[in-house]
């Protein structure tokens, strides 16, 4: 899906200085040049969370760079894609910590979606994604823990992959939840987002994608109106369709997920209302709660000395997210990651080499910017209980800009087991 300049109501131009896009703004030439290679200087958006040599991580928060030390080397996939011809054209922000799906910043702004202005390009990858749906970037290098690939690729109509959990290194990434961290990609080509992917997984087998497999408890999450183009778009891809159970968890949590305020609460109470089949939108949520759970946990362990230490420095919402995670017990927590161990051996069993599962990147198009909050809360929840299957399974996951609904872009995801990224990458081009 290429875009040029008339796809934009703001000129190329402005997007390159905005600094509520970028934290180190693309200078005239490179920011950093890369090597000669495969990738020909195509231009990368950094997210600030990847250490480049000279800057410093600047994490989506002012009092964290403050304190941040100029970083002596490259981390390890910004290394990779400049040994591979690409260049570095600038730093670009990314929600708080990358603890956020929206796209916002209370520091920065709001960053834009050049496809969609009036709505959201959703996070934590935020200022990547709008460089490179701005045609400002040819890549954006980002992560992806609870979605942060796939939204914003959903929301910007751009292609996205999260990795394989652990396939690329993350040596010299701030990380937020490290069971689920992974380093992921945005491009506006599938040919481009193959030669970067290439860059930074290790050697994998491909496996030829025959079946494609359709679970119609997370179709459902879908609007109305978009369930049957869905299924339409993945009819498309050419595979065999079969229709598949969601795997339900064996093991009941000691107590609920960590909460993060009553309008959380009701969201998920509206969330969970989506699903006609109480039995499995209770399961799912429980499947959620798991992972919640643990993301908090380690979010907290990683960064509750920041968060305390500074008390002020974030927005309430992303605030909260950090406390929920102080209140989990180790029990809670052996709990929760006994439901997610059962899920995650239930997903790999389900997805054979040669199978991949698809379903909506996210659960309806991007919101409005002037949304109301608990809406925006609402599509959260909802887009969560797509996106964390991948997350607590370890899955790569390609985002595919292959459908619009209300006008608006909606991202096709493909889900394959463990190391199979270059056999989704492979079944996408064909």
């Amino acid at each position: 899906m290429n875009h040029t300049a008339s796809s934009f109501s703001t000129p190329v131009d402005e997007f390159a200085t905005d600094t509520s896009m970028w934290r180190v703004l693309p200078p005239d030439g490179p920011l950093v040049p890369g090597d000669y290679g495969t990738l020909d200087h195509a231009r990368v958006a950094v997210k600030d969370l990847f250490a480049v040599a000279g800057q410093r991580v600047g994490a989506g928060n002012p009092t964290w760079l403050a304190a941040a030390p100029v970083e002596p080397a490259h981390a390890d996939a910004v290394a990779s894609l400049l040994a591979a011809g690409a260049d570095v054209t600038g730093i670009a922000l990314t929600d708080e910590l990358a603890f956020s799906l929206e796209g916002a910043n209370v520091h920065y702004g709001t960053i834009p979606n050049p496809i969609a202005p009036e709505h959201i390009c959703g996070g934590s990858t935020s200022g990547p994604a709008a460089a490179v749906a701005a045609g400002v970037a040819d890549i954006g290098l980002g992560t992806d823990t609870a979605g942060s690939i796939r939204v914003p690729a959903s929301y910007c109509g751009l292609y996205g992959l999260r990795t394989t959990h652990d396939a690329v290194s993350r040596t010299g990434l701030l990380g937020l939840a490290p069971s689920f961290d992974t380093v992921g990609l945005l491009t506006r080509d599938l040919d481009l987002l193959t030669r970067a992917a290439t860059a930074l997984l290790p050697p994998q087998p491909i496996h030829p994608i025959t079946t494609v497999l359709l679970v119609p408890h997370l179709i459902d999450l879908l609007p109305p109106a978009a369930r049957a183009p869905f299924t339409a778009a993945v009819r498309a891809l050419g595979a065999e369709l079969r229709t598949a159970e969601l795997p339900l968890p064996a093991s009941q949590p000691s107590g609920p997920p960590p909460s993060e305020s009553p309008a959380h609460r009701e969201s998920i109470s509206a969330a969970t209302e989506l699903r006609p089949d109480v039995a499995t939108a209770t399961a799912l949520t429980r499947v959620l709660g798991a992972f919640r759970t643990v993301q908090a946990a380690e979010a907290w362990r990683l960064h509750g000395d920041f968060v305390t230490a500074h008390p002020s420095a974030l927005a309430p919402e992303i605030a909260a997210r950090f406390e929920a995670g102080r209140s989990v017990t180790p029990e809670a927590e052996a709990d929760a990651r006994n439901i997610l161990l059962d899920t995650s051996k239930a997903w790999h069993a389900q997805l054979p080499p040669g199978t991949a599962l698809a379903l909506p990147a996210a659960a309806s198009p991007a919101p409005r910017r002037r949304a109301d909050p608990a809406e925006v809360e609402a599509t959260r929840q909802a887009t969560l209980r797509l996106t964390c299957h991948a997350s607590l399974a370890g899955l790569p996951a390609l985002t595919l800009p292959h459908l619009h609904y209300d006008g608006l872009p909606l991202g096709l995801c493909l889900l394959a087991a463990p190391g199979e990224d270059r056999s989704l990458l492979a079944f996408a081009a064909r």
